[in-house]
C-alpha cells in the first residue's frame, strides 16, 4: 500500500499542472479536475472518457508499462 501511495503522491505533484504522460497520470489528473468541479454541487457529465484516455492506455500497453488487469484496477 505504501508503494501505491508514494506513486499517487508523485503523480499529484505533476498533474494537472503539467500534461499527463501515462494512463495512470491521465486518470489521476481527470479525477482531481472532476472532483473540483463536482465540489461546486453542479452535475457535470464526464463525457467520452474512452476517447481521451485511450491514447494513454494504448501507449502504455505498447511500451509494457501497463497491463490490462492493472488498468482495470485503476478504473
Amino acid at each position: 500500500r505504501k508503494k501505491e501511495l508514494v506513486e499517487i503522491s508523485r503523480i499529484c505533484a505533476t498533474v494537472p499542472e503539467k500534461p499527463a504522460s501515462s494512463f495512470y497520470e491521465a486518470l489521476q489528473s481527470f479525477w482531481i479536475f472532476y472532483s473540483a468541479i463536482q465540489s461546486c454541487l453542479e452535475y457535470v457529465p464526464a463525457g467520452r472518457a474512452d476517447q481521451y484516455f485511450y491514447p494513454y492506455y494504448k501507449k502504455d500497453l505498447e511500451e509494457g508499462k501497463l497491463t490490462t488487469d492493472f488498468a482495470e484496477d485503476l478504473i
